[in-house]
């Protein structure tokens, strides 16, 4: 009798112990991060304004997973799109890798291959980063001038993020962009203090952050 009540069990645990396999395939991931150009496409005519975010999405949103750092490249092709200026952060959010302390943010453009880098290390606390960080939010802010005929995309690559206690954070999902610049009617869819000697201590540790991370890759 102890036999048929043990085989009993050990039947039904191995049937729950299956069926939790079945139903954790069955389920999204808690947290598919995206990070997208917005918005993805324009048209324009020569000499116009293209201005782009770069927005991630898919954080936890008061809870962990919370963004960092990152650090990726952005690709265009200079002969439609000249790069004018970035600026960090969200204007409605603010910056949220700037929460109670100043960043240490970058960027650098390579003209003869289109490339443009950009990077932020946040050196805000894990738990102020984890606790009010949203969940998605606009990292940054490009500004391009249309200064000739074509379609250029804005092709994102060699992405690097990392949360609040430098773990690698992988996207799920990455979207870049277009611009097309044709002569006509453009048309695009709807889409604290600073001190000085420890901004420049902290740039340092940021620019080591990303030489070390893009030396591990």
């Amino acid at each position: 009798m102890n036999d048929l009540t043990n085989k009993t069990t050990a039947g039904k645990q191995a049937w729950l112990a299956a069926l939790a396999v079945v139903a954790g395939m069955a389920m999204p991931s808690a947290n598919a991060i995206q990070l997208s150009v917005q918005p993805g496409f324009f048209n324009v005519a020569p000499g116009a304004g293209v201005d782009v975010s770069l927005v991630i999405s898919g954080l936890g949103d008061g809870v962990a997973p919370a963004l960092g750092a990152f650090d990726l490249n952005l690709a265009f092709d200079t002969s439609v799109l000249t790069y004018d200026s970035v600026t960090f952060g969200d204007s409605g959010l603010g910056n949220q890798l700037a929460l109670n302390v100043p960043s240490v943010d970058g960027d650098s453009f390579d003209a003869g291959l289109g490339v443009l880098n950009l990077f932020s290390v946040s050196l805000d606390s894990v738990s102020d980063l984890e606790s009010l960080q949203a969940g998605s939010f606009v990292l940054a802010s490009l500004h391009f001038t249309a200064s000739g005929l074509g379609l250029s995309g804005l092709t994102l690559s060699d992405i690097i993020l990392s949360d609040a206690v430098g773990a690698d954070l992988i996207a799920d999902t990455i979207r870049g962009g277009s611009v097309e610049v044709t002569r006509g009617t453009a048309t695009v869819p709807d889409a604290g203090m600073v001190f000085p000697g420890v901004f420049l201590l902290a740039f340092g540790a940021g620019c080591s952050w990303i030489r070390q991370r893009r030396g591990q890759g």
